[in-house]
């Protein structure tokens, strides 16, 4: 759908939001002017939480919708996440060829990006934060009030697990919950970087990464760049041997 939306970026910064592999078919239409659009937007009228990093926007209408990045200047990292700021549907990846990453949650369009953009894009020129002139977004950071995240919330079925972003400290991000002896840190599979889970499900995961490497080593996958470069739909099917192997 074209909304007809100009586009606000800085050109200079789509290098870093050009894809490394082909974007998931349920994406089709996704660009790289589209995530360099909507990160200059968050990172332009969005709420910084100096603690992590991390900047984040949200509106609710027509559908709920959490976009996060990083204020890290070299980090193009984007976390799009649905209703109640949870991925509860699962999410879509997109890889970047910066070595960031895109999550992208199930239950929201390309479209819905669309008409996200619009809608904040429209209030901000009400209140004078775009320039008439040359269109460019002007930035207006807010502080983000300290605020808790609910582990129980967060974590709220079996086997989440939370990437921990790069660069940044898996146990200052612990902190950050209202009950973080209830929060464990994993490393990943492959020792691609760390992740968070609730201690309950400690050894769930545990189980759950042997068998994921024990498939990998199987498919010939040593490394974490191997695992990158694998196209959509064999990360799809690695998926189900996975579910399948852990419901036996």
């Amino acid at each position: 759908m074209d909304f007809s939306i100009p586009r606000r970026f800085d050109p200079e910064k789509l290098k870093n939001f050009q894809f490394k592999n082909p974007p998931p078919a349920e994406l089709a239409g996704v660009t790289p002017e589209l995530l360099a659009d909507l990160h200059d937007l968050v990172k332009n009228f969005g709420s910084r939480e100096t603690k992590t990093n991390i900047c984040s926007i949200a509106a609710k209408e027509p559908l709920e919708i959490h976009v996060s990045i990083s204020s890290k200047p070299e980090n193009s990292m984007i976390i799009i996440i649905g209703p109640d700021g949870m991925t509860i549907a699962g999410a879509n990846i997109i890889t970047l060829a910066s070595g960031r990453g895109v999550i992208w949650d199930r239950r929201i369009s390309v479209v819905d990006i669309e008409a996200f953009i619009a809608k904040i894009d429209a209030s901000a020129m009400e209140n004078g934060w775009i320039n008439k002139e040359t269109g460019k977004r002007l930035p207006c950071l807010r502080k983000a009030k300290p605020s808790k995240m609910s582990v129980e919330q967060v974590f709220s079925r079996k086997g989440i697990a939370v990437s921990v972003p790069q660069g940044q400290n898996a146990e200052e991000l612990r902190q950050e919950f209202d009950e973080p002896d209830k929060v464990a840190i994993v490393n990943n599979e492959l020792g691609a970087g760390q992740s968070l889970c609730h201690v309950r499900d400690v050894e769930y995961l545990k189980k759950r990464a042997h068998i994921a490497l024990s498939i990998m080593a199987e498919l010939g996958i040593t490394s974490a760049q191997d695992a990158a470069d694998l196209p959509w739909q064999k990360v799809l099917e690695i998926r189900e041997r996975i579910e399948r192997a852990m419901n036996k």
